[in-house]
């Protein structure tokens, strides 16, 4: 269930790494990437001996939703698209 939630926030807005890399900016890209890689290691390093696989479901979760979150935020700064789903 909480690999679900982090899957559900990066499909909301998944193309926010393709419009980075396709429009020339993928060294933003490689950097939130790298960021993201980098706190996914820093939590499952804190999280996975006290909680275990829930503690290593939670890190990847949250980097998701980090991850897609910065490359949206990108996406709108470099670009000024809003690549994400929104409710109206």
């Amino acid at each position: 269930v909480v690999l679900v939630a982090g899957q559900l926030v990066l499909a909301a807005m998944a193309p926010a790494g393709i419009l980075l890399n396709m429009t020339g900016y993928q060294n933003d890209s490689a950097r939130i990437m790298f960021i993201c890689a980098l706190g996914n290691i820093i939590l499952l390093a804190v999280l996975i001996p006290p909680f275990g696989a829930l503690g290593a479901a939670v890190a990847t979760s949250v980097t998701l939703a980090a991850w897609a979150g910065l490359m949206a935020l990108a996406v709108f700064r470099r670009i000024n698209i809003l690549a994400a789903i929104t409710l109206r």
